[in-house]
């Protein structure tokens, strides 16, 4: 009589999902806390949204022409000055800090909004809306207290307006800017944070530009 033979592995446990050797256990975070900031550019700035009719980059507005910078820039800045600065705590920060929309009243840019054409490789030349240095914006975000205090997001901002910059471009040196002010507004009680589930986190704020 043979050796008996093994069970043969189902045919779709390809499919199954395999079991992860560590579980990444999700970091504690204690309070968040509302904080306001005011930037003032330092060189253009420059729209980054396709006109295919008017054939360049422009900023999007809203329906009453107010530039509008959604949540999703801030936040790219955020993250990219974050992984700059400190790899571990862009791993457990670069998800958890919230950026509001920032508002640009279309009476504050009326007349200063010029063209600019920059060289794209061998296709020949891209335009671009820009909006001047000098330009101040306020934005705000919610931030992990534990993780990020008042002190280091301020200085985290501070970086990110002398090497990263919110521009389309913005490798190219283009939308630095210096904090002109910073002030926290609210303090989340802790056992208000704590305790939310993860999903609720995820997409908060946008992509990454």
């Amino acid at each position: 009589m043979g050796r008996p033979r093994k069970n043969p592995l189902p045919t779709d446990a390809a499919l199954l999902p395999s079991t992860p050797e560590k579980t990444r256990k999700r970091p504690e975070y204690r309070g968040y806390y509302d904080c306001v900031a005011t930037v003032e550019f330092t060189n253009p700035v420059l729209a980054g949204m396709p006109d295919l009719q008017r054939e360049k980059l422009v900023f999007e507005r809203d329906p009453d022409g107010n530039i509008t910078l959604l949540s999703k820039h801030w936040r790219a800045v955020i993250r990219e000055t974050l992984r700059l600065v400190d790899e571990e705590l862009y791993s457990t920060a670069k998800d958890y800090v919230y950026c509001g929309m920032t508002v640009i009243p279309a009476d504050s840019f009326n007349g200063k909004i010029k063209d600019m054409s920059l060289p794209v490789g061998d296709k020949g030349l891209s335009i671009h809306e820009t909006l001047p240095a000098g330009t101040q914006i306020t934005t705000t975000f919610t931030v992990p207290a534990s993780i990020l205090p008042s002190e280091k997001f301020q200085r985290l901002l501070e970086r990110a307006g002398n090497f990263v910059g919110l521009s389309a471009k913005h490798r190219m040196g283009y939308g630095r800017f210096k904090v002109m002010n910073f002030q926290v507004t609210d303090t989340l009680n802790p056992d208000e944070t704590q305790d939310e589930d993860e999903d609720d986190h995820e997409g908060i704020g946008g992509d990454d530009r």
